[in-house]
């Protein structure tokens, strides 16, 4: 039985996911941009699109009235969001280009992810963090997220272009392993480690700033990435 707080993507319609995407994008970026537009008494009729001869008058229109320090925010969490987009398109072309891969760093590291109950049980019993699922062969396993969709990018970003940046593909202690471990300067996840003591009660980590990236064997592509301590 699963929590029914989401499932994993059907590879088969990744196009759809895509447009579903996109247009989720676009609806919250309307919403944040209207929300703040209320917050400051501005007017938020948004069924009237004047016609603009530039991009930057357009732009001018949409955040007018926003107060500058309620900027930041908003243009972050933008930002973020379309982090979130890039992350799972990469995700679905991944498994699309490369059938029987299972890349599933979306499915079990993003920050989407409600940390309780989802997060935590997988290091209590290995249940799927989306679905809730226990396979006949699950077990109580490290289970970890990314704290935003920007960071999660930043990691699969720096972690496949090594090569093209003069390094080696991976930077692993162990010249088998097909990994890349690398760093932030400031926390970009959390996550819980089962307790052998207190099975039920795994020791949860808030800030970890450490993270890494599997490489499939087969394919030398990403199919799993997450924060580590």
């Amino acid at each position: 039985m699963g929590w029914g707080v989401g499932k994993t993507l059907d590879v088969g319609v990744q196009s759809v996911n895509a447009m579903r995407r996109a247009s989720m994008l676009a609806a919250e970026e309307a919403k944040a941009v209207n929300a703040a537009r209320i917050a400051n008494n501005v007017e938020t009729d948004f069924s009237f699109v004047p016609q603009f001869d530039n991009r930057l008058q357009q732009l001018q229109y949409k955040w007018q009235g926003i107060k500058p320090e309620n900027r930041p925010a908003l243009i972050n969490s933008l930002a973020d969001a379309s982090a979130g987009s890039w992350v799972q398109n990469y995700q679905d072309a991944l498994n699309a280009k490369y059938p029987g891969l299972n890349a599933h760093f979306v499915d079990k590291h993003a920050p989407d992810i409600p940390l309780r109950p989802n997060l935590e049980q997988r290091a209590i019993n290995g249940a799927h963090p989306r679905t809730g699922a226990v396979g006949p062969h699950s077990h109580a396993e490290k289970s970890s997220q990314f704290l935003d969709w920007m960071s999660m990018r930043d990691a699969l970003d720096v972690a496949t272009t090594r090569e093209m940046r003069g390094l080696p593909k991976y930077n692993a202690a162990n010249p088998n392993q097909k990994t890349v471990f690398g760093k932030f300067s400031d926390a970009s996840g959390r996550g819980f480690v089962p307790d052998p003591s207190a099975s039920n009660n795994p020791i949860f980590f808030p800030k970890l700033n450490k993270w890494q990236i599997n490489f499939d064997r087969q394919f030398d592509v990403p199919f799993t990435g997450y924060p580590i301590d």
